[in-house]
């Protein structure tokens, strides 16, 4: 079973998460946290690649795509728009074996091409002079046709079990096998090697490039030329290698002897220099090219023992230079854009990792492989090597678990409120601050609001009007220029025996949403204007009042936790107020106050209201 948990600094309240899973994410806890980073342990044998997405509402935001070198691996979340928002972790485990098929007599000769049918039920392998049709579910041949008649037999490419167009080191040869006939589509054109030749996204038309750098789109329905191009006019190193056709058909990729690569825009016959892996020799030859999936990248292996990958917006670089220790013959990527698989003269096919560059699977052979396909259902690979053998893999799709975690998304910070000290009922406040670091005009709106969680521990403190001490929760306001500058307010109604340190668990952005921009370093910070490491007052007792009548004498000791003036109110059993007297002074510690008056014979209560609105109560027989 495999388990993928995050464990954050801030976990706090209940989670919601799937059922019937194998990938945890998180203790079954809702997460408050910016910036916060995460660790992910992995309880697995196998090798896999993790995914994370942020969904916010209705948008997809992609987090990570990332292969762990340990069981663990750990990630901070670049940017937040929604206070509610979900964590969607996959655990990814690619599924490859040793070929199913290894067909070692294939060819007598080196196996120069490998292509599928339409259908990928047939394949279909040549060699310099002959072409021989596979059935891949019996893994027996069908046919086998003699091409010993064209010249040195370069690449195959199938169109039906009747007709293949053969690139030669003279020219492309359409082939009608059922008739015996052929057609020459370079004559008069162009000469010298085709190397490959490939179908745009329509099948309707083929697309091959010749020495002189000469590229040509051919409608072979109506044996005409649709387009023609020349990448370069250097007519000594400008032979056309590779050649590939984006899924939309509007491209074209070629790889040309002098290492350099041009994309094609068919529809406005613009000619980019998009690349190269050196200045034109045999090891900088681009041996194949390629668009990944989605077409937003270009491809390109070559002599100079590299993967090129290009960003096709904005022209940007990424080179694999660790994979293959000799030349490599040709990369594929797989239907899911996910993998990128290289078959190089090392004598080893390398499975990696598109998005990440890790290689999780290698295969090495017995001889040098020159050419590799993908199935057009995306099921198979099949690979030629030097020596006549033929390989066929199955592709299998990747073992999937995943988990989503709900979450709150608050702010991570640093705070810790100093004891708020006081006397009998006074009124306390402990400042708040919240600054960050976005810019103004980065920020949605002009104003925001947070609400802050927080708990304090003593029983003799208690925010605002609650009737018990416990939990805050309060919202403050601030600008987007300026932070948000509050106070939260305490009564102290009891002496500090014990600490009174609050304890923050969370703020949480409200209305409008704080948003993080991806790249840019973000904080939170906090401030209390709490006196630091006050002393504590320290009462032994509960306040106390003792109170005597004798003689029209009325006698009150009471203890007092403040300097000033204070209102002594009696009232009789009725409720009726028989006595008031204001501004009467009191000093800290014990105090007698002796007034001369008359009371009836009978129960009294008697209070002390101080100046700051705490009240001692006490009843007495007079």
């Amino acid at each position: 079973m495999l388990r993928l948990i995050p464990y954050c600094l801030l976990l706090l309240l209940c989670a919601s998460l799937q059922a019937e899973i194998s990938i945890k994410i998180g203790n079954p806890k809702n997460i408050h946290f910016v910036d916060e980073t995460i660790n992910l342990n992995i309880d697995s044998d196998r090798s896999g690649f993790i995914n994370l997405r942020l969904i916010d509402g209705r948008q997809e935001h992609v987090l990570t795509r990332a292969v762990p070198n340990t069981n663990s691996y750990s990630f901070k979340l670049p940017y937040i728009q929604n206070k509610k928002v979900s964590i969607a972790a996959e655990l990814e485990i690619p599924q490859v074996s040793s070929p199913i098929w290894i067909e070692k007599s294939a060819h007598s000769t080196e196996a120069r091409s490998a292509v599928f049918s339409s259908d990928s039920r047939t394949l279909i392998s040549a060699s310099e002079s002959e072409v021989k049709f596979w059935d891949i579910s019996s893994r027996s041949l069908i046919r086998r046709i003699d091409l010993s008649r064209f010249s040195r037999v370069r690449h195959v490419t199938y169109l039906n079990q009747d007709t293949i167009f053969i690139s030669t080191a003279e020219s492309l040869i359409m082939y009608d096998i059922g008739n015996n006939a052929y057609f020459n589509i370079t004559e008069g054109v162009s000469s010298g090697n085709v190397r490959m030749a490939k179908f745009r996204a329509n099948r309707s038309q083929i697309v091959f490039g010749s020495d002189k750098g000469f590229v040509g789109i051919y409608d072979y329905s109506t044996m005409n030329y649709v387009k023609k191009f020349k990448v370069s006019d250097d007519d000594t190193k400008n032979e056309i290698y590779s050649i590939a056709c984006s899924s939309t058909g509007d491209s074209l990729l070629c790889g040309t002897y002098n290492g350099y690569v041009y994309l094609i825009d068919i529809n406005s016959d613009e000619i980019k220099e998009f690349g190269k892996h050196g200045e034109g020799n045999q090891s900088t030859v681009v041996f194949d090219v390629s668009f990944s999936a989605d077409g937003k990248s270009i491809i390109s292996t070559g002599g100079d023992r590299t993967i090129r990958i290009w960003n096709i917006n904005n022209s940007t670089e990424r080179t694999l230079s660790d994979k293959h220790s000799l030349t490599i013959r040709s990369c594929d990527v797989s239907s899911d854009g996910k993998t990128l698989i290289s078959a190089s003269l090392d004598s080893v096919i390398k499975f990696t990792d598109f998005e990440t560059g890790y290689s999780y699977y290698s295969y090495s052979y017995s001889s040098q492989f020159l050419y590799s396909e993908i199935s057009p259902n995306g099921k198979l690979l099949a690979a030629t090597a030097r020596d006549g053998s033929l390989l066929v893999w199955d592709l299998q799709k990747a073992e999937i678990q995943n988990d989503v975690v709900n979450i709150n998304c608050g702010y991570k910070f640093k705070l810790k409120f100093d004891d708020i000290s006081g006397m009998y009922g006074e009124q306390k406040s402990a400042g708040i601050k919240v600054k960050h670091n976005y810019l103004a005009y980065k920020m949605p709106y002009p104003r925001y609001e947070i609400d802050v969680y927080a708990k304090y521990p003593s029983k003799n403190l208690f925010y605002r009007d609650e009737v018990t001490a416990g939990d805050i929760r309060y919202r403050a306001e601030g600008s987007t220029n300026s932070g948000i500058a509050d106070k939260l307010y305490f009564t102290v109604l009891a002496g500090f025996e014990n600490n009174s340190k609050i304890q923050i668990d969370s703020i949480i952005c409200v209305s409008p949403d704080l948003y993080y921009f991806e790249g840019e370093e973000s904080y939170i910070s906090t401030f209390s204007n709490c006196i630091a490491n006050p002393k504590q007052i320290i009462v032994d007792n509960a306040p106390q009042m003792n109170i005597a009548y004798e003689n029209k004498a009325l006698s009150i000791d009471i203890y007092s936790i403040e300097n000033g003036e204070a209102t002594l109110l009696i009232y009789d059993l009725n409720g009726r107020l028989v006595y008031s007297e204001k501004n009467v002074n009191l000093q800290i510690g014990w105090n007698k106050l002796l007034r001369n008056t008359y009371f009836s014979q009978g129960m009294y209560a008697v209070n002390i209201i101080f100046a700051s609105g705490y009240m001692i109560s006490g009843t007495s027989l007079f």
